[in-house]
């Protein structure tokens, strides 16, 4: 994903993008991506969200879904999936929504948003939703009833901005807050204080192993501690896992 390309896809041994010239991308800035069951890549953008898929070497196919279609927000900065295959988006302003696959619509939104701009989403089974805001720290969702949780105000992770979200194979869930500092959460949020400052990007491989990206380069949790991986300092500002070979994008 890029801030004014559009998509990459490395492909059959080269390099093909998708964007609004050439193949009617609803934005070429991409805020994030997801991938369904089907292996088509969800893309959150500008003008909604664009559903790209190659299902012939060279033939690009791009669907988007805009608030003709019940987004209840045209800018799209989030978007996750849920264990039923459904995609859950967050948006500038209106809050955070859910697409439901099965009869291809909005089901769930949340009309009275009172926060900031979603900047990430991770769903636990398909209720539970915890959503970081560009200022309001994180909220938890619960989709049954609508009712939004935030933090208590004296916490950390309250009146903050979420840089990042990942959920790991444990169930454990990583944030990364504005300043770069990382904290794991399994029933209660603890601080990590890694070797490291500045931390812009999280992950989790297929092995469950945890990986992070800060302005001092690539790090890999080992133990209690984290190894470099680069053998130069780089910054970091995205990470990405295959999956359909497990490899990691940097």
């Amino acid at each position: 994903s890029t801030y004014g390309e559009g998509l990459y896809v490395w492909k059959e041994n080269r390099l093909y993008q998708y964007n609004v010239e050439d193949d009617a991308l609803a934005g070429n800035d991409i805020y994030a991506m997801a991938i369904d069951g089907s292996g088509r890549i969800w893309g959150a953008t500008d003008g909604g969200i664009s559903i790209c898929s190659m299902p012939e070497k060279g033939k690009k196919l791009v669907q988007n879904l805009t608030t003709a279609n019940g987004l209840p927000d045209e800018i799209i900065t989030a978007i996750s999936t849920d264990n039923q295959g459904n995609i859950w988006g967050g948006s500038n302003e209106k809050g955070v929504f859910r697409y439901n696959t099965t009869i291809k619509k909005v089901d769930i939104i949340t009309p009275d948003w009172p926060y900031s701009q979603v900047t990430s989403i991770r769903v636990y089974g398909s209720t539970e939703v915890w959503i970081g805001t560009e200022k309001n720290g994180i909220i938890r969702l619960n989709a049954v009833n609508g009712n939004l949780l935030n933090m208590p105000p004296e916490h950390l992770l309250s009146a903050t901005k979420i840089r990042a979200m990942c959920k790991d194979r444990e169930g454990n869930l990583w944030v990364v807050t504005e300043r770069g500092m990382l904290y794991s959460c399994n029933v209660r949020f603890g601080l990590l204080e890694p070797p490291f400052a500045n931390i812009q990007a999280i992950c989790t491989d297929a092995q469950g192993g945890f990986w992070v990206g800060s302005r001092e380069g690539l790090f890999f949790q080992k133990g209690y501690g984290f190894v470099p991986v680069l053998s130069k300092k780089e910054n970091v500002t995205a990470l990405w896992v295959s999956p359909s070979d497990g490899n990691i994008w940097v």
